[in-house]
């Protein structure tokens, strides 16, 4: 193989490395309404810390000649910023969907007064500046805390549009207030 083969063979490399960091480090801005990072980003940036590793480990195993551990950052970051999307932004994928701040302090105001109520007395909220946006919250268990306080178990849940989210959290009485755990 001649040198101006090899130089090429190495510059098309840090170009689709360059391509790869950016566009992970591109999807760290992506942002989801809350303080948490999107699934994509979460995904993709572990996808490619295992796949490169792993392409990596094959690589040195081998002597250098099995395959490109950036081919495995690539592949990597794109299979996991999907499963991210799926497993964590997707409503009943195990995340929660985005609420502002505002509607989120009224959904969980909205459960720990909830934990006051009977067992399965719902309580429901609206936003104020979204139409879409509204939940509820319904205890359904008390039980003792560990440090012998009433607690309660308020299951409750928030919509954006036809998508849902729902949480299931403890409550113990603290004084006079109900605190989640």
């Amino acid at each position: 193989m001649s040198q101006e083969t090899k130089r090429g063979r190495s510059t098309g490399r840090r170009a689709a490395a360059a391509l790869a960091v950016s566009a992970i480090l591109l999807s760290a801005c992506q942002t989801t309404g809350t303080d948490r990072p999107s699934g994509v980003t979460v995904g993709a940036v572990s996808g490619a810390a295992v796949g490169a590793g792993a392409q990596t480990g094959m690589w040195i195993g081998s002597g250098g000649n099995a395959g490109n551990p950036l081919l495995g950052l690539l592949v990597g970051a794109i299979v996991g910023g999907i499963a991210g999307h799926y497993l964590i932004d997707t409503p009943g994928g195990g995340s929660s969907i985005a609420l502002s701040e505002e509607d989120r302090a009224l959904a969980e105001a909205t459960a720990a007064k909830a934990a006051a109520a009977p067992d399965g007395e719902r309580s429901e909220w609206r936003s104020a500046t979204e139409q879409d946006v509204h939940g509820w919250a319904e205890p359904f268990r008390s039980v003792e805390g560990e440090d012998g306080r009433r607690c309660r178990e308020v299951k409750w849940s928030y919509y954006r549009g036809s998508a849902q989210t729902v949480h299931t959290s403890r409550y113990c009485l603290e004084g006079e207030k109900w605190s989640r755990i």
